[in-house]
């Protein structure tokens, strides 16, 4: 009986190995890889020694060592299936859509535009919120990357009526913004909000503020400025864009800001007061030049 256990319990861990191995050819952390193989190791040297135990005694401690790394072993393999299983039915839309509106996103994925267009009339609403209030709209914008041939995908569903100003979750824009600004330009221009709020609950502009350096931030903020940025909106009871940016060190984004018309004069730092550290200090600009910002009090 005790052998059989064993037995099943060494065949239990092999599948769980291999299912996890699997997964981690797709790509994984390395500390996940050595946990894997710490865990794998007293397995094998479990089992390896199995066969040489003669009394029942000595078995039925060796299941018990097995069990030890057996159940994370296990537990780990399940989770991390139903969790594959999942980023698999998200990935190809069958986790948010039904039906001919399944078939609309299915062809996203495969970034066929001519069945895109195709299947448009029969999926319904582009702009209906489906499962976890996912819009077909979502889909397609989160489909796409900063190249012409990708953001045809959601144009063709701008074209059918898609109404980007009703989408009031920031993961579109934010995910335009990660792609680059070809991507970013698409949307804003359709009518996407940069002062949507995020999961922090500030305008999704403000993270298109970045230090010096950062090759896509500059036009991505002129982008966000030139399609409605709100720079009046404030943290409650804490700074507005001007204050965010300078106590984040974004000296360059806050004299940007400021030529904008942003608020500035009742920004205050630990430092002491925005217009008295402008007063003084020697900030760079975009374009590489320093200049001595000297703003009257008022």
């Amino acid at each position: 009986m005790v052998t059989k256990a064993f037995g099943a319990l060494v065949i239990l861990d092999g599948i769980a190995a291999v299912v996890l191995w699997k997964l981690f050819e797709r790509g994984t952390n390395g500390l996940l890889l050595v946990a894997y193989l710490i865990v794998l190791a007293p397995i094998v040297l479990t089992s390896a020694a199995f066969p040489f135990l003669r009394s029942d005694g000595m078995r039925i401690a060796a299941l018990m060592v097995l069990l030890i790394p057996s159940v994370p072993l296990l537990f780990s393999s399940v989770a991390a299936s139903v969790r594959a299983v999942q980023d698999q039915r998200q990935f190809s839309g069958s986790a948010y859509f039904p039906g001919p509106a399944l078939d609309l996103a299915q062809a996203m994925v495969k970034h066929d535009v001519g069945l895109v267009q195709q299947l448009i009339p029969a999926a319904g609403k582009l702009h209906q919120p489906h499962n976890g209030g996912t819009t077909l709209w979502q889909f397609a914008v989160l489909q796409a990357d900063n190249t012409e041939e990708s953001i045809d995908l959601p144009r063709r569903l701008l074209a059918a009526g898609a109404d980007p100003k009703r989408d009031t979750s920031a993961d579109t824009l934010l995910h335009a913004t990660a792609m680059g600004p070809e991507l970013t330009r698409f949307l804003l221009a359709a009518g996407a909000n940069p002062n949507v709020l995020d999961e922090e609950h500030r305008p999704l502009w403000w993270r298109s503020m970045a230090p010096d350096g950062d090759e896509k931030a500059p036009e991505l903020l002129a982008l966000m400025l030139d399609h409605g940025a709100d720079l009046t909106w404030r943290v409650p009871d804490g700074p507005g864009p001007v204050g965010h940016a300078a106590a984040m060190g974004y000296w360059f984004v806050a004299c940007l800001l400021i030529e904008r018309g942003a608020d500035w004069k009742h920004e205050k730092l630990p430092e002491g007061t925005l217009p008295d550290l402008l007063t003084c200090w020697r900030v760079r600009l975009f374009a590489g030049r320093s200049i001595r910002f000297r703003f009257q009090k008022s």
